[in-house]
């Protein structure tokens, strides 16, 4: 029975969730009612009735493609399709009321509606993913980085690590600016090593603007330096992890640059 097999996920994600110390959602989630049923899980039980602070999450990738399917504007919704192809995009259109009436979908749609909803969460959004929670051009994004980062702090109350040139770590009280990085990062993959890198710290225990900051710098540190050795081009994600190990276990000479305003 359908209904059995949901029952039965739901209860293996919440079971693992709860034991977690930190949370990673998103990369390789893709964008069914599976996917949707796994976020709205993972947000809901994230929350536990035996402590005051909900766990640490990092909400990457498809988690955030589907968070912008969930805004409370259908308008903004519709403008936020460019992330998927055109059957999906031409299905959504004609069934987003039956969609977005789900029962995991009400579960999301519910969890979003509360005050800051996504407080001790890092959202990781690239400029486009950013324009699709926003309901606006990437061109407007990048027009005005820290205005879009403040602004997706403010709906969330997460933590925003705006990537692109100038990564930008915002808790909409302080912002940092992080140095490095170089064209040769922007590959498929090098969001999802971030990703893990900052749940890792987050699980030793940084809160999360520390994770998000400290995770950021160590990659881009890392991306550089097996740029500087090997070139940019063909840079891939799995050239970075015993640079990271490096960095994550400093000298004084392997500290990455960080530049907080």
């Amino acid at each position: 029975d359908e209904d059995d097999d949901d029952d039965e996920a739901t209860q293996l994600i919440s079971s693992a969730v709860k034991q977690a110390n930190a949370i990673a959602v998103g990369p390789g989630l893709g964008k069914s009612d599976w996917a949707v049923h796994t976020l709205a899980t993972v947000l809901a039980s994230r929350i536990s009735s035996t402590t005051s602070t909900p766990t640490p999450t990092v909400i990457d990738a498809d988690a955030l493609n589907l968070l912008a399917l969930h805004l409370p504007n259908e308008d903004q919704v519709l403008r936020s399709l460019d992330a998927f192809d055109a059957d999906f995009r031409a299905t959504f259109k004609q069934s987003m009321a039956t969609i977005r009436a789900s029962h995991a979908s009400l579960t999301l749609q519910r969890l979003l509606s509360s005050d800051k909803p996504l407080a001790h969460c890092i959202m990781t959004p690239h400029p486009a993913e950013a324009a699709r929670l926003l309901g606006m051009s990437v061109r407007q994004v990048q027009a005005d980085r820290f205005a879009a980062a403040a602004a997706l702090n403010e709906m969330y109350g997460a933590v925003v690590l705006l990537k692109g040139p100038g990564t930008i770590v915002t808790d909409g009280d302080t912002t940092a600016v992080l140095v490095g990085g170089n064209p040769g990062m922007a590959v498929g993959g090098m969001g999802d090593t971030l990703t893990g890198i900052i749940t890792g710290l987050l699980a030793q225990g940084f809160n999360v603007k520390e994770a998000a900051t400290l995770g950021g710098a160590v990659l881009n540190e890392a991306g550089d330096i097996v740029a500087k050795k090997n070139g940019e081009r063909g840079l891939l994600p799995s050239d970075l992890p015993a640079i990271i190990q490096t960095l994550v276990n400093p000298s004084p000479t392997t500290r990455p640059s960080i530049t907080l305003f």
